[in-house]
């Protein structure tokens, strides 16, 4: 795959989206498009697919550079992988604009497409059954671009974990239940048996995306960067923790438990330590 064939590839995600329901909530969005791409990208044959992940390993290669990492206000992390991706899923144009003005990386700052890096893969396998073994051109890992020099080593992150709601259409939970989330994520961040168990994933911070849309086909994903693993989970409505509860709290914590669950079987951890108790809520809620 040449680089107008890769373009004309991502244009497919700017292709049959019309929904303006889900504006508002621009990760599931983008994940929208990412899954256009990668439906289209598995109708092809292994070298158009080995082909399209080489150029984006280059095209992702030339927007790391201090100076962009500058512009979106972070270091070599791999949430400014995650950015880097953004601009790509942007277009040829914006991609261009970007690459040629680092400053211009500034708008991404917010965005996220990180699930981009993984769908060549996904492809070639449900292409042609086999694993994938293809070794990209050049490394994508934030900071290893030629401009940085010697990639300094990452700081210790303060916390493991973080969680994002979202919802989209229909689906939207109760305020309950999203300050039990939000409550409940405080207190894992810093519980000390949860961040020793997390230890055992040799893997800085755990990002759970959890989002609610009738219009999605349930789906749930873990995938592991070198210094972060992202749970993907979508449900076309909130309760799916399979327990007969009925208040909108130990709904919440429920969803949780079987999203972290996920993460264990997924990532082959050892049995989790407690979990909290549902924690009171504000009286002004």
């Amino acid at each position: 795959m040449n680089e107008s064939g890769f373009w004309a590839l991502m244009g497919t995600a700017r292709r049959g989206s019309t929904d303006r329901r889900i504006e508002t909530d621009r990760r599931i969005e983008t994940d929208r498009r990412i899954e256009r791409i990668a439906r289209e990208l598995a109708r092809r044959g292994p070298g158009q697919i080995t082909g399209f992940a080489d150029q984006l390993a280059q095209h992702l290669r030339r927007l790391d550079t201090p100076g962009h990492a500058a512009a979106a206000g972070t270091a070599a992390t791999d949430a400014f992988l995650a950015m880097r991706c953004a601009v790509i899923l942007a277009g040829p144009d914006a991609y261009r604009a970007v690459a040629e003005a680092p400053e211009r990386m500034a708008r991404y700052r917010d965005e996220d497409a990180e699930p981009l890096l993984s769908i060549a893969q996904e492809a070639y396998e449900q292409s042609t059954g086999a694993a994938w073994e293809h070794t990209l051109p050049v490394d994508v890992e934030s900071g290893t671009g030629p401009a940085w020099g010697t990639l300094p080593p990452a700081p210790a992150a303060a916390y493991w974990f973080s969680l994002y709601p979202g919802s989209a259409g229909g689906a939207r939970p109760s305020r309950e239940y999203e300050v039990t989330l939000a409550l409940l994520d405080q207190t894992l961040t810093k519980d000390a048996a949860w961040h020793q168990w997390w230890r055992a994933s040799n893997t800085a911070d755990l990002e759970v995306h959890l989002a609610f849309d009738p219009d999605l086909a349930p789906r749930q994903t873990v995938r592991r960067g070198r210094r972060l693993i992202r749970a993907e989970v979508f449900r076309p409505a909130t309760g799916f923790g399979g327990t007969s509860v009925t208040t909108e709290p130990q709904r919440a914590r429920a969803d949780l438990i079987a999203v972290l669950e996920l993460v264990r079987q997924k990532l082959d951890l050892p049995p989790a330590p407690p979990f909290p108790p549902v924690p009171p809520l504000p009286a002004d809620i």
